[in-house]
Parts: structure tokens; sequence; C-alpha cells
């Protein structure tokens, strides 16, 4: 992080789930936070260019919202998984359907 008339300074931000983003040239305020080895540790942040708060999630919440981000990756999966085996089922009725009726158009099902 670049500080007006002030050295560059890293910023730590530790845990489980990044909640919001900060991109390159956007105004941050940061609050106090724990300085040491050259970089300032914290939770939170406000980007003032998107007016947007920055979290970062940890314990509960922080499985909370994984568990609910592979829920959602799981249930896409359900419904392409879903998706082929109903198209598999109609093709095989299809299938199963088209050779009974050219068996009965070729006189097979006449008795």
């Amino acid at each position: 992080m670049e500080r007006l008339g002030m050295p560059t300074v890293s910023i730590e931000m530790r845990g489980m789930v990044l909640d919001g983003a900060i991109s390159e040239g956007d105004l941050v305020e940061i609050p106090k936070g724990n300085a040491g080895r050259g970089f300032i540790s914290t939770d939170y942040a406000y980007n003032r260019t998107t007016g947007s708060e920055v979290r970062m999630s940890k314990g509960m919440s922080a499985a909370w919202s994984m568990m609910n981000a592979s829920q959602s990756r799981v249930m896409i999966m359900f419904e392409i998984v879903f998706a082929i085996i109903v198209i598999a089922g109609m093709l095989v009725i299809m299938g199963f359907l088209a050779v009974h009726f050219f068996s009965f158009l070729s006189g097979g099902g006449a008795g």
C-alpha cells in the first residue's frame, strides 16, 4: 500500500474467506491495525473507490461461507448429472419406440 508522503507498507489480511475486493489503484481506508515486521495486520478495510467493506472471515462465519460456496458447486454438478441422465433416458425411449415403429412398418407387427 502506498501512503501519501510516507513509505510503502504491506497489508496482511488473514482468514479463511475474503469477502469483498480491492483492485490496483483503489483508495482504501484501513483502521489502526497491528503493525509489525514491516507490515500492518488487519481483518477489515474500507474500499473508498467502490464504497464497500472488505473483511476476512474466520471461525464459524468462514465455515458457513465455504459450505455455501461448495454447496453451490455440488448443486451445479447434480444438475449436470441429472440432465445427462434425463437425456440418456429420452434417447433410450426414442430408440425403443423407433425400433418398434419401423418393425411395425416393415410388417413385423402384423400377425
